[in-house]
């Protein structure tokens, strides 16, 4: 009874915690053959909610958890983040039997495009649901393609999937080649003439194979605070400030 008037009167769109509890009397069959009933008292408690709230909840109850609840503040001045976890996937699944399920990201956007000098959407590195809505709210779209064979098969699917989004005539994307590795001489040449038609649209920077990234990763830091003289952290300040000069125009 106690989740059935939770989830009808809708409680989860007042607060995201609500701390229950009940007492009364109760009744259980004592001799079913005749009918007669025990009356005895029972009280219980119940914590229902997430005082946390993820991205998770955003794409499951929209109305209930808008991003703004969503968003919190991190160690680094002037930056926030919505967090999501492993626990998003089975919810981007349920997403597919939604209609407009494209455009949930960037209408729940609206309301903290105001609050924001810039926005970054990180997609999963998958074809599905998750990646399309981030697409249709991104005005410019940065590609990671990754210094390994196939990556061109990945970029030729991802544009597809870009240009059914926004349409042919869409420019708005730039390739940021990752995981780039001076020694594979070899393997660089190999896959940079795979990617060859498209090259008026690389970026300038190259996100280097470097240990600190991953270092900083497992630290759950940012690599400006991990090691900000790291040839990771060199790489991206030179990254932020190309793509904030593509912004910009």
């Amino acid at each position: 009874p106690v989740i059935r008037a939770y989830i009808e009167n809708q409680l989860q769109t007042q607060a995201p915690v609500h701390k229950l509890y009940y007492i009364g009397p109760m009744f259980r069959y004592e001799r079913p053959q005749a009918g007669r009933y025990r009356q005895h008292h029972q009280f219980g408690c119940e914590a229902i909610g997430d005082d946390d709230p993820t991205m998770r909840h955003f794409f499951s109850e929209p109305q209930a958890f808008p991003l703004k609840r969503v968003v919190r503040p991190t160690h680094v001045p002037d930056l926030s983040i919505a967090p999501s976890n492993i626990r998003l996937a089975p919810v981007s699944q349920a997403l597919y039997m939604k209609t407009k399920r494209e455009e949930m990201l960037k209408r729940g956007l609206v309301p903290l495009l105001s609050q924001y000098e810039f926005i970054l959407i990180d997609c999963p590195p998958t074809l599905g649901v998750l990646t399309e809505a981030g697409i249709n709210a991104a005005d410019l779209i940065i590609i990671p393609c990754k210094m390994e064979a196939r990556s061109a098969d990945g970029l030729v699917d991802l544009l597809d999937v870009i240009f059914a989004l926004k349409g042919d005539d869409f420019s708005g994307y730039r390739i940021l080649i990752t995981h780039y590795d001076s020694r594979k001489s070899v393997t660089n040449e190999a896959v940079m003439t795979q990617l060859a038609p498209w090259k008026e649209r690389f970026l300038e920077t190259y996100i280097s194979l470097s240990e600190p990234l991953n270092q900083a990763q497992m630290e759950r830091t940012d690599i400006f605070s991990f090691d900000i003289r790291s040839k990771g952290a060199v790489a991206y300040e030179a990254l932020t400030k190309e793509i904030l000069n593509h912004a910009t125009k």
